[in-house]
């Protein structure tokens, strides 16, 4: 589910942009909290930055609100992207391998 409203927050600024953060928050953070519930669940408890870079790529959020939102709905500890961030994660590396991964299933799934 993307967000009609998700590409414009990227870019808005001031007041548009709380406006359009809640706006998008309201409707995708319970949709990203569900998924990555059943992505724990099939993975065996495992919840992974990957998984995360995932569902923003698939949400057309960045990979920072992403985890915002996960540790805002208590699917991950309150914290964790700014431990990977000290820890030297490569964000944008990780959202573009993300985004291959997505195309990647997109293609498998329209080729059926």
């Amino acid at each position: 589910m993307v967000h009609p409203l998700s590409n414009e927050l990227k870019t808005a600024r001031g007041k548009r942009w709380v406006y359009l953060l809640k706006s998008v928050y309201k409707d995708v953070a319970p949709v990203l909290a569900e998924k990555a519930g059943k992505i724990i669940k099939y993975k065996n408890g495992v919840f992974t930055p990957f998984d995360v870079a995932v569902l923003a790529v698939e949400h057309n959020l960045c990979f920072k609100h992403c985890c915002q939102w996960l540790e805002d709905q208590c699917v991950i500890p309150v914290g964790t992207y700014e431990k990977l961030k000290d820890r030297g994660m490569g964000f944008q590396a990780a959202m573009q391998e993300a985004e291959e991964y997505v195309k990647s299933i997109s293609a498998q799934s329209g080729a059926e």
